[in-house]
């Protein structure tokens, strides 16, 4: 059996690009707790940190995706945050678009490929109470570490400020 290696918040984020740092940050002060729809964007630098439409956000003019929430009325098949015993967790995030084979047809996918290729972290948000009040829980920062049959696996971020890399 192999030794399991280990990725640093710090460098993770330090990849991101210069104007997702500060948003990675905020999100990741905010792991672990329930916070309401973030508008107006808590971030000076970006205009948005989430995006309305999709659960998948990549913000204008970027190639990476800066946040993935998922939503109680979601059609799709996401699988709720597992937490792990070292404080890791892991996430499996439905793609968007029902098949897998059209994956590359949507700029949100090809988005979190180049977060997986890149070692770009992204912000993970579980929406727990629908409207008039919604509410979503900072699960925090994670890794995308494949995609397999319309799945994408993200590994979580410890309060240790690591994940795991394989």
């Amino acid at each position: 059996m192999g030794v399991e290696s280990r990725v640093s918040l710090e460098e993770a984020v330090a990849r991101a690009p210069e104007q997702f740092q500060p948003a990675l940050r905020w999100f990741d002060e905010r792991r672990g707790t329930d916070i309401p729809w973030p508008s107006p964007s808590p971030v000076g630098e970006m205009p948005h940190v989430v995006s309305i439409p999709k659960g998948i956000y990549r913000p204008k003019g970027f190639e990476f995706v800066l946040t993935v929430r998922q939503t109680l009325s979601s059609p799709y098949a996401d699988k709720a945050p597992r937490h792990r015993s070292d404080g890791t967790w892991r996430y499996d995030y439905f793609q968007e678009g029902e098949d897998p084979a059209d994956r590359d047809s949507f700029p949100t996918n090809l988005g979190m490929m180049r977060n997986l290729e890149d070692g770009i972290p992204v912000a993970v948000l579980v929406q727990t109470v629908k409207s008039p009040s919604v509410r979503y829980r900072v699960e925090g920062l994670a890794m995308v570490r494949s995609w397999d049959g319309g799945f994408f696996r993200l590994e979580g971020f410890a309060s240790k400020r690591t994940a795991r890399s394989s």
